[in-house]
């Protein structure tokens, strides 16, 4: 079974974006983005058609910017970002702020991130306002699995 079976671009009008707001937070070196051309050569093939567009540098602004404030990797081993809330909180706005931002006959959305991202979102950084107690606990009460879906809807306001 492949990602193609899953999603065919030639006889669909489902686009798939990549999107630099909501990758996993950005603290260790594997954390570190590809270049935007590395990204596209490895993703973007006939089959299926990826938008790199919404990824607006060549090379990681994230870790470029903790690497200058914090140094190399192996001199500095802890958290970057997720010790940054007021970055961290301003990225998932612009993320938010993406999704809100698309077209208005794009009602169901899937998003794809880490657990990290999506904890912080969801618990940390207080931006979530939750109308439904179960979809609450749904999003705090325990951390993602790998490759964990949950599924809730939402109004960006």
């Amino acid at each position: 079974y492949s990602f193609r079976n899953m999603i065919d671009n030639e006889t669909s009008s489902v686009p798939i974006i990549a999107c630099e707001h909501w990758r996993e937070t950005v603290n260790y070196v594997c954390d570190v983005r590809l270049a935007k051309s590395d990204l596209m050569k490895t993703f973007e093939t006939d089959e299926v058609l990826i938008d790199f567009s919404a990824i607006e540098h060549e090379h990681d602004p994230i870790w470029e910017k903790y690497e200058q404030h914090y140094g190399p990797h192996d001199i500095f081993t802890q958290h970057r970002e997720s010790n940054d809330d007021d970055h961290l909180s301003k990225r998932a706005i612009l993320a938010w702020k993406f999704i809100a931002d698309r077209p208005v006959h794009e009602k169901s959305i899937a998003v794809v991130s880490h657990s990290a991202f999506f904890m912080h979102v969801f618990t940390r950084l207080g931006l979530i306002q939750y109308q439904d107690q179960h979809a609450e606990e749904l999003m705090t009460s325990s951390r993602f699995d790998n490759c964990e879906m949950r599924s809730v809807a939402f109004d960006v306001i």
